[in-house]
């Protein structure tokens, strides 16, 4: 009789152990498990699944690195390239640019002008595309080229930004491109 009374109260415990894990992970907000915030320029970012995210006049801001090491970068602003009525995105896609390009997607609603995908070489991959270099830019068709190189390089003359460097220093070029939306 006392290992079936052993027996049942084993089991009522860890039902309840199992009932509560369930009910906490119920109730408890999914946004305060694990997350963290930091602030910058007086917004909060939270970190959600490993990007910082905040919200800017309704617009929502997400980017890879921590707030804490943005640079502010002196190179371009989010205005300068907005005082375009196109934007030509240049890029040779037989380059591995995936992570690049997903970035590049969170800073359009940010760019007012029409943003066209473009070659900055004459290949077989860019048949379709129309060819765009820093020759071909004027103060309504602004030229961003990117390029995946050793040496990284972000330089803005003459109505094109080059964007050149290591996938990581490409991707934390354009984070402080994307802040520079708050300033």
């Amino acid at each position: 009789m006392q290992i079936k009374h052993k027996k049942i109260i084993l089991s009522v415990f860890i039902a309840l152990i199992m009932v509560t894990s369930i009910a906490g992970y119920i109730f408890v907000p999914q946004d305060n498990l694990n997350s963290q915030t930091k602030t910058y320029k007086n917004h909060d970012f939270v970190n959600l699944n490993g990007r910082w995210s905040t919200d800017l006049n309704g617009q929502q801001i997400s980017i890879l690195k921590s707030p804490e090491l943005i640079q502010e970068q002196n190179v371009v602003n989010i205005n300068t390239l907005n005082s375009a009525e196109k934007i030509y995105l240049s890029f040779n896609p037989t380059e591995n640019l995936n992570r690049i390009l997903f970035e590049i997607n969170t800073l359009l609603p940010f760019l007012k002008p029409r943003v066209i995908t473009s070659c900055y070489e004459d290949i077989k991959e860019c048949k379709s595309l129309p060819l765009k270099t820093c020759n071909d830019a004027t103060d309504l068709n602004k030229v961003i080229i990117v390029k995946i190189e050793n040496n990284t390089n972000i330089n803005y003359n003459k109505n094109c930004l080059e964007i050149k460097g290591s996938e990581e220093k490409i991707l934390g070029f354009i984070d402080d491109l994307i802040i520079s939306a708050i300033s």
